[in-house]
């Protein structure tokens, strides 16, 4: 178990208690990520796992047939990452390149709310700016 403190704020009315937690803030804290604008989800992985069943196309698929779609998918990741490396990239849709500007600006802002001791204020805005 890793202690920390509330939750939510990092401290207490009181600044007494110390909360067990069973993941450590740094597995599940979004705080850099936002910072650098990066995917602040799995959402990826999510869409690969879909696409890679739509091609399996059965729930227990033979051996030599998911082997043949590893291979499919092993030459589409190489000319993914052939043109990643010329410079394409996936553009982002309007709403969430939106939503990823605006918590970019709030979370580099974090040390004055922190220092105005109104980091309570820094999470709602936190929390309005994922409801666009």
């Amino acid at each position: 178990m890793h202690a920390v403190r509330h939750p939510f704020t990092g401290h207490n009315d009181d600044d007494d208690n110390i909360y067990d937690c069973r993941y450590a803030p740094a597995l599940w804290n979004q705080y850099v990520a936002a910072q650098l604008a990066e995917p602040r989800t799995n959402n990826i992985c999510e869409a690969w796992h879909r696409r890679f069943n739509m091609a399996v196309n059965k729930h227990h698929p033979s051996l030599y047939s998911l082997l043949r779609e590893f291979k499919r998918e092993q030459k589409a990741t190489e000319g993914m990452i052939r043109e990643y490396g010329q410079g394409k990239r996936e553009p982002q849709r309007k709403k969430y390149r939106t939503v990823t500007e605006r918590i970019q600006r709030i979370s580099l802002r974090y040390q004055e709310y922190k220092d105005a001791n109104d980091v309570r204020k820094y999470l709602r805005r936190c929390g309005n700016t994922s409801t666009l």
